[in-house]
């Protein structure tokens, strides 16, 4: 399958707000879209890049998209983790069929988009960005794919926009939940991780002398980090890897990116959350996940829950880490396909054809 990119022009508001909070509150009142016409041969052959630039009013925000298929095809949706880009999908998408559009996104702070504007980034800004991308693209429904801390992130999504999200495919999801297992029962050390660490580190987190690295160094880094290999690093890092001078290089991932803030809600509103609004769910484990620390129990608690409460909701375990989309394709791609194939109804009940 092709690859296609684009970019999303998000401009920001009069007044540079150190809030991001007020920056997500008044989107929507200063919202135009400068170039909404679609090229019609693109939507029949997707031979180049759809025109879609966002704006708004204050400094610019570009959002890197990229897709693979054709755009009339059911389209899924792909958000990755932290840390990463939309190219921890590609050796996944290689495996997949290709009558499904693929359209990701490099969260703000990675890969080749633009950073937030200044202050703490919260899941509810990528909440944001995901809704910018689906109205842009006139969906009126797709699927929804998502690694590591992207999990949550669409689940908050599904919630506040019910009926958007047809089946979502989590991958590795259970990392994404520790956030609120510390925001439900470790306040004091949420606040000091995320708040005190970010205010007193500030300078650090919003320098602009980022470490330079050689290729080879980038892809060690990367190796050792993420049990990748080579190879797999490379794919990772092609979209990440930025030029500065004298074959050096530095890494496109914004430093706040590691102090991403979980919403602050109650345990119940974030059961209430997860559970309604439910669409068919495939959760892909990994048989050796991330360490959960603290979070162990709660978040057994969760997955039984959902798995417990939510009708069509199927977990599977596929052999490898937190990467395991990278490291086993193959095998996650076969669970992936036959999920997708999969009509339900209502209830635990498959529709007949």
């Amino acid at each position: 399958m092709e690859q296609y990119e684009t970019t999303y022009n998000l401009s920001s508001l009069e007044g540079r707000f150190t809030d991001f909070d007020q920056w997500v509150q008044r989107l929507e009142e200063n919202f135009e879209i400068r170039s909404s016409q679609r090229n019609t041969a693109t939507e029949k052959k997707h031979e180049e890049p759809i025109d879609n630039t966002f704006i708004f009013k204050l400094q610019e925000l570009h959002v890197e998209v990229a897709s693979w298929g054709q755009a009339t095809n059911p389209p899924i949706l792909l958000v990755h983790g932290y840390m990463d880009s939309v190219a921890t999908f590609i050796p996944l998408i290689g495996e997949l069929p290709d009558n499904y559009y693929y359209v990701g996104f490099d969260i703000p702070g990675h890969g080749k988009s633009d950073a937030f504007p200044p202050g703490i980034i919260s899941h509810q800004h990528i909440v944001e960005v995901i809704r910018r991308v689906v109205l842009y693209m006139e969906w009126e429904s797709f699927t929804l794919m998502a690694h590591s801390m992207a999990c949550v992130i669409g689940m908050f999504y599904n919630h506040l926009y019910p009926g958007k999200i047809t089946k979502c495919i989590y991958i590795d999801p259970r990392s994404s939940l520790i956030a609120y297992y510390y925001v439900h029962h470790k306040q004091l050390l949420w606040y000091n991780f995320v708040y005190l660490n970010y205010y007193d580190n500030y300078e650090r987190f919003n320098a602009d002398t980022p470490k330079l690295y050689t290729i080879d160094e980038a892809i060690s880094s990367v190796t050792k980090k993420r049990g990748l290999s080579k190879e797999q690093a490379e794919i990772i890092l092609s979209r990440s890897l930025v030029p500065v001078e004298n074959d050096k290089y530095m890494l496109s991932w914004d430093p706040r990116s590691k102090k991403i803030s979980a919403m602050s809600v109650s345990e119940e509103t974030f059961y209430t959350i997860i559970t309604k609004h439910s669409v068919p769910t495939l959760v892909i484990e990994a048989t050796n996940s991330s360490d959960l620390f603290d979070a162990e129990e709660f978040i057994n608690d969760v997955m039984e829950e959902c798995k417990n409460t939510l009708p069509d909701y199927q977990i599977v375990t596929v052999e490898g880490a937190h990467d395991v989309h990278i490291t086993n394709p193959e095998v996650t791609a076969e669970h992936v396909a036959k999920f997708l194939r999969t009509k339900f109804g209502r209830g635990n009940f498959l529709s007949k054809l």
